[in-house]
């Protein structure tokens, strides 16, 4: 994750940021698409499909007459594969969630050619190796009880052409092979979602940590200062008005001495106000740690944030309010918008505290309030604060508003 941290003002319209409860980012809702990150499992698997390819045209060349144009015809399918393949396994790739279903779709008529073309049976390792995709695009449970239907279109059409002896039990044993690749990307998926969640969990335990600390250091703050103030300043009060009685009644040699005395009384009950004001000036929570803590390492994304000098937070309700609802909208940008840059702007004027969160999402779909923006609406409202988010040209932006003084 980059993250660029700005304290001066800009035009919030000219940039693309990113950013929750990013532990429900990798399980959406039905059929929809998750990130997929393969790095080593992509390259194995692009792997896996050039030798099939190689192995099957050398066959093909050596042991059989195969036509120029049916070798080429096979050749452009492994390599229309092998493509396909790799952009629907790279999150890097801008498609959105239907043109990579389209593709996954695609992927297992080219695997249904291949097997028409060639009658090496062994080219249905592509079709483990599509299966192993299926875990992202679908729910478990449809992939691995509709393995058995797909499997069974794809022999059927290596069979209609070729009619080769033992294809049951060939079809049977590639089945249980598809089966076994999705319950381990299965596995897989699941143990990146446990991963995420604890990242982000520690993420959220940091910047309440640093609220919770900050508020109380605030607190004791408060109180040293109300205990200077009420006794420190009560007494000096009190000694400047008994050494003013006494200068009236002491001998006129001793005064000086007095009035010097009271002087200095009055010089330091000044400093005792002074100290005090610049106590209760550092009350306000550092809300910029936290917002840094939560958005530290965010996977896939990039974070921009821009703070001003001063930000009045007065109380801790109200930084966990902005803290969740800042959280909420980046949750948001990341699985509804499959957003790759999210911005955070905050703005201080002299009533309120306006936080801009903004996203480069690709979804299209009208912003409707669920639980989330509900129970962001919710929070601020106890502090007559407003939420509203609106879709823009590219992205979205969602907008918290707290009434506040400087």
């Amino acid at each position: 994750m980059k993250m660029y941290v700005s304290d001066r003002s800009h035009n919030f319209k000219n940039d693309f940021w990113p950013i929750g409860d990013l532990r429900n980012c990798l399980h959406t809702q039905a059929m929809e698409l998750k990130n997929l990150k393969l790095d080593a499992d992509r390259l194995s698997g692009i792997g896996t499909v050039l030798v099939v390819a190689a192995f099957d045209l050398w066959l093909l060349l050596s042991t059989t007459n195969a036509s120029t144009p049916r070798l080429t015809l096979l050749a452009l399918l492994y390599a229309t594969f092998t493509a396909t393949f790799f952009i629907n396994t790279n999150d890097e790739v801008p498609l959105s969630r239907w043109p990579r279903h389209l593709i996954i779709g695609g992927q297992f008529v080219v695997i249904c050619s291949i097997m028409y073309t060639t009658p090496n049976m062994f080219s249905a390792i592509l079709l483990v190796v599509w299966s192993a995709q299926l875990p992202y695009f679908m729910p478990f449970r449809w992939a691995l009880w509709l393995t058995p239907l797909w499997s069974f279109v794809a022999w059927s059409t290596h069979f209609l052409r070729w009619q080769p002896d033992g294809i049951v039990i060939t079809g049977v044993l590639f089945t249980t092979f598809n089966v076994f690749a999705l319950i381990m990307m299965e596995s897989r998926r699941n143990a990146e979602f446990q991963k995420e969640r604890a990242e982000q969990a520690n993420r959220e335990l940091i910047a309440m940590q640093s609220l919770v600390k900050e508020a109380s250091q605030q607190e004791e703050r408060l109180r040293i200062a109300r205990d200077i103030h009420d006794l420190v300043g009560h007494h000096l009060t009190a000694l400047t008005v008994q050494l003013q009685v006494l200068a009236r009644k002491v001998p006129e040699a001793l005064k000086v001495d007095v009035e010097r005395s009271r002087a200095i009384s009055k010089l330091l009950l000044a400093d005792v106000r002074v100290a005090v004001s610049e106590m209760r000036e550092h009350e306000q929570l550092n809300l910029r740690e936290a917002l840094e803590a939560l958005v530290e390492k965010l996977p896939g994304i990039e974070v921009s944030l821009a703070f001003p000098n001063k930000v009045a937070v007065l109380n801790l309700e109200q930084a966990l309010a902005i803290l969740r609802g800042v959280q909420e909208s980046v949750t948001n940008s990341v699985r509804h918008g499959k957003a790759t840059k999210v911005g955070i702007e905050v703005q201080q004027s002299e009533r309120e505290l306006v936080v801009r969160v903004k996203d480069n999402g690709q979804s299209s779909k009208p912003i409707e309030f669920g639980n989330g923006l509900n129970g962001m609406q919710e929070r601020l409202k106890s502090f007559n604060g407003t939420v509203t988010a609106e879709r823009q040209a590219r992205g979205v932006l969602v907008c918290l508003r707290i009434p506040v003084g400087l």
